[in-house]
């Protein structure tokens, strides 16, 4: 069986769940359900491959459609919803974890952090809230890397300036 999306009792979408577990996830007959290649929502009832896991009652379907296609391509119109989707924003996780082992551990800890929290955000339609922690990762990332070489550059003066006291202080023996 193929897997399937399904909205919950608060309207969000959920999965995608193996066809034959929907109703673990408390999916009935009534609730919309949809699949790569459905043009539209459906009652999971209505849809031939999961009547079987429901019986034969099925609501009337004036049940509201959702907003958003989950496999629609980025920037993409959907004209049977009327959505429009947006691009997922970059979530910095590769130069977050560069600036951990390499310039500013606890800069690069909090990049990480607000990078992981991107992904999530748009996969749960939350637009705003995931181009926000994209930019405050960047943010993160910048200062951790800024701050990393500027204290590599001050180490590397410091070497060079006590290598050149050291040295002067052995010829004057």
């Amino acid at each position: 069986m193929q897997e399937y999306f399904f909205l919950d009792a608060q309207n969000q979408r959920q999965g995608p769940y193996a066809g034959e577990l929907l109703p673990t996830y408390g999916v009935t007959a009534t609730t919309l359900v949809w699949k790569q290649g459905m043009a539209d929502w459906q009652q999971a009832g209505q849809v031939e491959e999961l009547a079987s896991l429901f019986g034969s009652h099925t609501a009337p379907s004036n049940y509201p459609l959702p907003e958003q296609n989950p496999y629609a391509q980025a920037g993409q119109n959907n004209a049977a919803t009327g959505g429009s989707y947006q691009p997922q924003p970059d979530n910095w996780l590769v130069w977050a974890v560069l600036v951990t082992l390499c310039c500013c551990m606890p800069f690069g800890i909090v990049a990480i952090y607000k990078s992981a929290k991107v992904n999530p955000y748009y996969e749960s339609g939350a637009y705003a809230q995931a181009q926000q922690a994209a930019g405050e990762a960047k943010k993160w990332v910048i200062i951790g890397a800024v701050c990393g070489l500027i204290f590599q550059a001050l180490y590397l003066v410091f070497v060079l300036a006590m290598g050149t006291g050291f040295a002067g202080l052995l010829e004057g023996m």
